[in-house]
């Protein structure tokens, strides 16, 4: 009984895991903000997931909600450019706001704009 009990806990945690990591994966998550950083950082800096920290690589900073390592597909609402990039960082501080990376952010707008609105899916 003791070792179906364990099983069982292992497989469901397993499953829900899995289930969990998918959860949100080719749902548009509805409009939000981007900003972008980068462009003060010029020492070593690392991103919260370990990596070091480039302002022209194609990563962001988003919430929690968005695990390191999530691709997302990030289009800019009043040009229809669009960029994917990958969760590296934490921030996006503020209602529904992701940091790009300077480099990201340069694909879809101009860096004088500061801030855009854009749409985001997830990929992965």
């Amino acid at each position: 009984m003791k070792k179906f009990l364990i099983t069982f806990l292992f497989t469901f945690l397993i499953f829900t895991n899995l289930s969990s990591n998918n959860a949100n994966k080719g749902i548009e998550q509805g409009n939000w903000n981007a900003t972008y950083y980068g462009n003060k950082y010029k020492t070593v800096r690392h991103t919260a997931n370990g990596d070091i920290f480039d302002m022209h690589t194609m990563t962001c900073a988003a919430p929690k909600k968005f695990k390191f390592g999530t691709k997302l597909h990030i289009t800019n609402i009043s040009n229809n450019k669009s960029v994917v990039v990958k969760v590296t960082d934490r921030g996006g501080f503020g209602n529904n706001t992701i940091d790009l990376t300077y480099g990201a952010f340069g694909k879809i707008a101009n860096h004088k704009s500061g801030r855009i609105k854009i749409k985001v899916k997830v990929l992965s």
